[in-house]
């Protein structure tokens, strides 16, 4: 069943630290993979917070422990079997951007109306773009675009990808599930954040209304953050 908003995203801004993540495997279990994957994540890296910077390694290191616990969950459980999450994440600090992520969950830049997309989708559809298969478009509506070619939890060993952006004041991030990616193009995508970038709950909003109107058949879920 699709849901606004019912993906999973956290703030933590006493270390800077956003995360989304987009549950796989049934009703609830994927829900409960999202949850877990966020929740480990943020603690193991706002125990390192507290003494020094965090660096990328902590980064793969906290999302590599997420999958372990998410896995032996679903080993444990016959419900939870095989359950999973997409994961992207972003630890600030200062105006260095680094990047944690793992599936089709996506980070965008908007800087001086100019949008880059700051991850690679780990799915089949992006291997064909890459080797020039597909296009961008038609990647965008491919029968097979939600197939993802890594994410937490249904195996015991996950590579994280792991970016490092540096951030300019005035800068937007936002981050989302497919549910947005998928049915808004990043041509719209741009306009939707340039044109509210003083407003960042008007710009989730217009994201969110924009992916419904597109007829959006996944769960809708974006957090945007604007660096002064």
């Amino acid at each position: 069943m699709r849901s606004r908003n019912e993906d999973v995203f956290t703030l933590r801004p006493e270390f800077g630290f956003l995360a989304v993540a987009d549950g796989m495997g049934g009703t609830s279990a994927g829900h409960i993979a999202a949850r877990i994957a966020v929740d480990e994540v943020s603690d193991h890296l706002h125990a390192i917070s507290k003494s020094r910077a965090i660096s990328s390694n902590d980064i793969v290191e906290a999302i590599t422990s997420a999958n372990l616990v998410v896995h032996e969950r679903g080993q444990i459980y016959t419900d939870f079997q095989g359950m999973g999450t997409t994961l992207v994440s972003i630890v600030v600090n200062e105006y260095n951007a680094t990047l944690g992520h793992v599936g089709d969950s996506r980070a965008y830049l908007l800087r001086k109306k100019e949008l880059t997309r700051m991850t690679r989708d780990h799915s089949v559809v992006q291997d064909l773009v890459d080797r020039g298969e597909l296009t961008l478009e038609q990647a965008r509506v491919a029968h097979n675009r939600n197939i993802v070619t890594r994410c937490i939890g249904p195996f015991e060993h996950v590579e994280p990808e792991i970016t490092v952006h540096e951030l300019q004041p005035g800068d937007v991030v936002m981050m989302c599930t497919d549910g947005v990616s998928d049915f808004i193009s990043d041509e719209e995508i741009r306009e939707i954040m340039d044109a509210h970038s003083h407003s960042l709950p008007i710009l989730l909003g217009s994201l969110i209304e924009t992916a419904d109107k597109h007829g959006s058949t996944d769960n809708i879920t974006a957090v945007v953050a604007k660096f002064k």
